[in-house]
């Protein structure tokens, strides 16, 4: 009751929600809704940036598709994959994209809403989408992968359930540091510690990231 709340039109199921730029975009059957911060802390508006309440036109369809990549958001709708920033006043199909989603929405099972499924490979500037083709039973078993930076788009032939952008974290633990100076030899902890302060122990921030799937093949995640 503080922080607000919005009834969406009777029958506009949600599909998914996205963040992009401070601002959590909600996806219906029909519409796009903006969620802001509109007071103070925790206090909220809703707005409608976009709808098409009779044809549905350029209207999410498959729920997972949905990708950010920090400025723009992309999804699958029925026609195409359509891009979404606060910038456009709607939806847009561009059109180096959409030429090359010819095979695509050709074999694409439409009775799968819930198989396609997306993420972006910022590191590259990539976005994967893998997909059911018709009569293979919901398995996702080809990848879509388009370039924003270079505009250029390609296949691979593998499929895969899930995306995600990983980076390890190989700080060390409290226990792995008991394991290694806590002795009952008090002498040799001391000579293994020497000078060395907090920040010695302290492994910098590992900067590689990782973009991995999971196979829908052989049910093993890999590096891509």
């Amino acid at each position: 009751n503080i922080s607000g709340f919005q009834d969406l039109p009777y029958g506009e199921r949600i599909l998914a929600s996205k963040e992009l730029q401070g601002n959590l975009y909600i996806f219906t059957e029909t519409s796009i809704w903006r969620c802001y911060v509109a007071g103070g802390s925790g206090v909220y508006g809703f707005v409608i940036v976009y709808t098409d309440q009779r044809n549905r036109s350029r209207c999410l369809k498959y729920p997972r598709t949905v990708v950010s990549d920090g400025g723009n958001i992309y999804y699958f709708s029925t026609d195409g994959i359509y891009r979404y920033n606060p910038y456009e006043a709607i939806p847009v199909r561009d059109d180096w994209l959409h030429f090359g989603t010819g095979i695509l929405f050709e074999e694409l099972d439409p009775s799968c809403c819930d198989g396609p499924v997306g993420e972006a490979h910022t590191d590259q500037s990539e976005i994967y989408w893998s997909y059911t083709r018709s009569g293979e039973l919901c398995a996702n078993s080809r990848t879509f992968i388009a370039n924003t930076l270079a505009r250029t788009t390609d296949y691979m032939d593998h499929g895969f359930s899930a995306f995600s952008n990983w980076r390890p974290d190989e700080r060390q633990t409290l226990s792995d540091w008991i394991a290694e100076f806590c002795t009952t030899d008090f002498a040799s902890m001391c000579d293994a510690l020497g000078n060395k302060v907090i920040d010695d122990f302290c492994n910098e921030c590992n900067s590689q990231q990782l973009f991995i799937g999971a196979s829908a093949d052989d049910l093993c995640i890999k590096e891509l």
